[in-house]
């Protein structure tokens, strides 16, 4: 879980702080940069959430593995941009 802090703080501390010089540097942007940050993070919810208890809950096979390639990462980052977006 410490890599998980680690990927979330670094981006906020060294993007607030360009923010106080680059003026197009939102707080919207620095929460999207630290969403992508956490995308490598996302399969050790494997650790704190069993698989076999969302499979359970949603009814359907279930694993974390897919997060971890190329489009589970492409999936889960238009995800976080769609949420972080001004118009959607």
């Amino acid at each position: 879980m410490a890599d998980l802090l680690t990927h979330l703080l670094a981006p906020l501390i060294v993007l607030t702080v360009v923010g106080w010089r680059v003026e197009w540097l939102e707080t919207r942007l620095i929460a999207l940069v630290m969403g992508g940050a956490a995308i490598p993070d996302l399969v050790k919810v494997g650790i704190v959430l069993d698989s076999t208890l969302v499979r359970t809950a949603l009814g359907v096979p279930f694993s974390y593995a897919p997060l971890s390639t190329l489009g589970g990462v492409l999936m889960v980052a238009g995800l976080i941009t769609l949420l972080f977006a001004r118009r959607h």
